[in-house]
């Protein structure tokens, strides 16, 4: 039977797409070849470019995955081989350091990607080869689950409008592609009830069309990205980012700006139909960076038809209160200053004719803005609300960010929210209820109200999708997060459920409760001048940070810092890194301490001490830095963003 079992295995084996790797590391090969082996793929491996020469001459292969490192400069030779013998293979290039220049030429050579060897992107190579090769679906069975899950919701526009069903499918939290069929078919591409892309079956609604008709591209690059496109069947924004005609960054506001106009086209529509299809996911490299209620907000905001917004709004009589569901209540909406004085109105249940009496700008925008709050569900009849109300009324304008629109944050800023939201998280999920809202056990109500709705705001998906760049799960973990938050105020806000609650927890008593401060994870190394004295050193201890070898990144530190004794930099590199290594936040204090007295004037410096001290709970240390950070800089982020009381 161990014959025949062989036998079989082996046969199994052969019917395998077979894929090449080329990559001298062994380590690194036998990481590659797991990623390649667990998505059905039957890889052999080449561990230098004679090898890799012959296995191509050798062999037949759907996908070629290459090291940079293992073949050097003759890599573009390498791939221009691999694409004349196997055609419509994949090719795959991976490099620690991503130089621009070689880069392109291997693009030009025949490569469909070339892409950073790091483990996120590594892990991804069936997907990118799955967007080239059409594999045979016996090859890949779907689980019965999914098939499940494609489901398909039809209907009339008639019936229901463009901004109702963004928003049910929002609060569903589903998945899918939604198409919109009249005159043409426009097609809304959701992932966890967000918007994140849209397209139409229009020539003339086409970003390359409408980039070419804007004077954005010539139409040599629209025909070269066409090329890309037929021969990769990588979508447009890829092949013009790939051909380096524009970078992902100049990209993104014009694939933003065309997507929503794609959208708020549909907003008007009163016939046609409707088709969801759950499961549906699209790759692409550029998303939304609005939250769904602010697209929404935004599409009433600009509809031309002011009868079909008074159609919407129905009964003016009735009176209307915040919705008690969280998730709804503490989306991100930005608004114009007459938008935020309608708002600042509603300061007790109000039907929406008392809302106009009261108001003092224009009954245009009054009705649009009530529109807007009833569309994306922040606003609810009465009779619907269901258990109390998680914020007093007066408080309902705060939740709201006021014109001009938040741009963008810093680098810095954006990571070092990003690392707190990791640290967040790990903090919350094996500590109380009173832990996770920072109270302690017999704090009062409003107390723990108030706890409940700060953290609230700060942690809601929608309120930071334009950092979804900097960390690519970060919606995934502010959902765990703010799930986590609510848990907390549900069982903590309601007697009955508390004293329940506080019962357990006397079950099993713990010595000693402090409010458990969030611990933070470290930021990147900072970015240093080539021409410093040092940065060779410097440049070995960033290779080693980012490959989490923390002790060999301490040691290269310290080789810069005796060459440089006088860069501020290379202090806080070495307090980040010593951050990362057990029992050495003093170390880290110390590094911060000479960072601060070789640059006093360095807000960023204190504000990070004052986040070090906040985690060793010297809390007067904490305040005093963080003011001082504040002296320095009134608008610092971090300081700004600490919470100290």
């Amino acid at each position: 039977m161990g014959i025949f079992k062989k036998l079989f295995e082996a046969e199994v084996q052969s019917r395998k797409p077979a894929a090449l790797l080329v990559e001298s590391n062994d380590r690194q090969a036998e990481m590659r070849l797991r990623v390649l082996s667990d998505a059905g793929y039957a890889a052999d491996r080449s561990a230098n470019l004679q090898e890799a020469k012959s296995r191509v001459d050798e062999g037949s292969y759907v996908a070629v995955l290459i090291g940079l490192e293992s073949v050097g400069n003759s890599c573009v030779e390498l791939v221009q081989t691999a694409r004349e013998k196997f055609g419509k293979a994949v090719i795959i290039v991976y490099a620690d350091e991503q130089d621009e220049v070689v880069l392109l030429e291997i693009l030009k050579a025949g490569a469909n990607y070339c892409i950073p060897a790091l483990e996120q992107y590594i892990s991804q190579i069936p997907v990118l080869i799955d967007l080239v090769v059409r594999r045979d679906p016996s090859q890949k069975k779907e689980p019965v689950e999914n098939l499940q899950d494609k489901r398909e919701y039809r209907g009339s526009l008639k019936v229901i409008s463009v901004p109702r069903l963004l928003r049910s499918l929002y609060q569903q939290n589903l998945t899918g592609a939604l198409q919109l069929r009249k005159d043409i078919e426009i097609t809304l591409y959701l992932s966890e009830g967000s918007l994140v892309f849209a397209t139409s079956n229009a020539s003339e609604m086409r970003l390359g069309e409408q980039m070419l008709r804007n004077g954005q591209i010539t139409e040599d690059e629209l025909a070269a990205a066409r090329r890309l496109m037929e021969r990769s069947g990588v979508r447009f924004a890829t092949a013009l980012t790939m051909l380096g005609i524009i970078s992902l960054e100049e990209l993104k506001p014009l694939v933003i700006q065309h997507v929503l106009s794609i959208v708020y086209l549909a907003f008007g529509w009163t016939e046609g139909e409707f088709v969801f299809e759950r499961g549906v996911t699209l790759k692409n490299e550029v998303v939304l960076s609005l939250s769904t209620a602010d697209v929404i907000f935004t599409g009433i905001r600009r509809l031309p038809d002011r009868a079909l917004i008074d159609s919407w709004l129905g009964d003016c009589d009735r009176i209307l209160i915040p919705t008690s569901d969280p998730f709804s209540l503490f989306q991100a909406v930005t608004l114009s200053k007459r938008e935020l004085e309608v708002i600042e109105r509603i300061v007790e249940p109000m039907s929406i004719n008392q809302i106009r009496a009261v108001s003092t700008v224009d009954e245009d925008t009054v009705v649009r803005t009530l529109c807007g709050l009833i569309e994306t569900g922040m606003l609810v009849p009465f009779e619907e609300q269901q258990g109390k109300l998680v914020i007093d009324m007066p408080k309902f304008s705060e939740l709201f960010t006021s014109y001009p629109e938040l741009s963008s944050m810093e680098t810095q800023t954006a990571m070092e929210f990003c690392y707190e939201v990791e640290s967040t998280l790990q903090r919350m999920r094996d500590c109380s209820h009173y832990a996770v809202l920072g109270v302690y056990p017999n704090a009062r109500p409003h107390r723990i109200l108030e706890a409940y709705y700060q953290l609230a705001k700060k942690f809601h998906p929608d309120r930071h999708s334009q950092l979804a760049s900097y960390h690519l799960n970060l919606r995934r973990d502010l959902k765990e997060i703010f799930e986590r938050i609510s848990q907390a105020y549900y069982v903590l806000s309601d007697e009955r459920r508390r004293a329940a609650y506080d019962r357990e927890l006397s079950a099993a008593p713990k010595p000693g409760f402090v409010p458990e401060v969030p611990r933070r994870a470290t930021m990147p190394l900072p970015q240093i001048d080539v021409t410093r004295l040092g940065f060779q050193y410097y440049h070995a201890a960033l290779q080693s940070y980012n490959k989490r070898q923390y002790e060999e990144a301490r040691d290269e530190l310290i080789k810069a810092i005796a060459e440089d004794p006088s860069n501020p930099e290379y202090r806080i590199a070495m307090a980040r890194v010593m951050l990362k290594l057990p029992n050495h936040l003093r170390h880290a204090e110390n590094a911060y301490l000479m960072a601060i007295e070789l640059f006093p004037d360095n807000a960023d410096y204190y504000a990070e001490l004052g986040l070090l001290y906040q985690q060793l709970a010297q809390m007067d240390l904490a305040r005093q830095m963080m003011q001082k950070a504040l002296e320095i800089d009134p608008k610092n982020p971090v300081a700004l963003r600490a919470e100290l009381g």
